[in-house]
C-alpha cells in the first residue's frame, strides 16, 4: 500500500452521486448509522452522502496522510461537518467498533493482504444484518488485457512512462478531465489488482463470511485506462 502514501485521490462527481444514490435504498435514512469509507481519498463522498443520511456518523479512513489532511479540511467547509471524521491508517490496522454501512469505490482490489483476511476484517467490522457496498474490477478480457498492459508499464516504469501517460490521458479526455486529477491518476496505471470480483468471490463472500448477496448495478466504464467494474452490495446475516 505504499504506493498510495503521500499521495491524493479526489473522487469525481459522477462516481459520488453514484454512491450517494444507491445507499440510502437500503438503509434507513432518518436513523443513528455508523458508517465507514474504506479508502475514503479526500473525501468527497463521505460528504456528499452526509445529506440523504442527516442523523448518522460518517466515518472514512485512509492510508495517505495528504488524503486525510485534504479531507478534514473539506469536511470544515461543509454543513454536516459534525457528522464527519476522518482517520489516517491502514484499514487493517483501524480499530473503531463496528459500522452498519461499509463502502469502499474501487479499493478494496488493491488491498495487499490475503482476501480471506481481508474480507474476516470487514465481516468482523460490520453489524448484524449491516451492508458491503463497493466497486471492483471483475473478471473479463477487456480487464486482463488491461492489467497486462500495466504491468508492462510497472517493469519500464521511469519519468517518461509516466509524461507518456499523462500526455495520453489528455489526449482521450480532451480537456473534459483537468491536468490535476490526470496527474493523480497517473499512479494508478501501474496498479495490479490482488482481486477480482467473480462468482468464486461472492461464494466465498457467502459461504465463509456470511456475507450475502443483495444486488449487483452495473458500473459506467468511463475510461478505457481504467479496468471495468461492477457494484455489489451484501447484507451480512443476522445473527441467530
Amino acid at each position: 500500500m505504499g504506493e498510495f502514501t503521500g499521495k491524493t485521490f479526489t473522487v469525481p462527481g459522477k462516481r459520488r452521486h453514484r454512491f450517494t444514490e444507491i445507499v440510502p435504498r437500503y438503509v434507513d435514512n432518518e436513523s443513528s448509522l455508523r458508517v465507514l469509507d474504506i479508502g475514503c481519498g479526500t473525501g468527497e463522498q463521505l460528504i456528499d452522502l452526509a445529506e440523504s443520511l442527516p442523523k448518522a456518523s460518517l466515518n472514512g479512513v485512509d492510508i495517505s496522510e495528504p488524503n486525510i489532511e485534504s479531507a478534514q479540511q473539506n469536511s470544515k467547509r461543509s454543513p454536516a461537518c459534525g457528522q464527519l471524521n476522518f482517520v489516517c491508517e491502514d484499514y487493517m490496522e483501524f480499530r473503531e467498533g463496528s459500522f452498519d454501512v461499509i463502502m469502499a469505490d474501487s479499493t478494496l482490489h488493491l488491498i495487499t493482504v490475503s482476501t480471506d483476511l481481508l474480507f474476516a476484517k470487514i465481516a468482523g467490522d460490520l453489524r448484524s444484518d449491516g451492508i458491503l457496498v463497493f466497486t471492483m474490477p471483475y473478471v473479463c478480457a477487456y480487464n486482463s488485457a488491461l492489467i497486462a498492459m500495466r504491468r508492462f508499464f510497472r517493469l519500464l516504469r521511469s519519468s517518461f512512462t509516466d509524461k507518456f501517460i499523462l500526455s495520453m490521458g489528455k489526449l482521450l479526455h480532451r480537456g473534459r478531465v483537468s491536468e490535476e486529477t490526470l496527474r493523480e491518476r497517473v499512479n494508478y496505471m501501474y496498479l495490479l489488482p490482488q482481486r477480482y470480483l467473480s462468482d468464486v468471490l461472492i461464494g466465498q463472500l457467502e459461504n465463509s463470511f456470511g456475507l450475502d448477496q443483495v444486488h449487483q448495478y452495473p458500473v459506467a466504464h468511463d475510461s478505457p485506462a481504467q479496468p471495468k467494474h461492477r457494484l455489489i452490495i451484501l447484507r451480512k446475516r443476522a445473527e441467530p
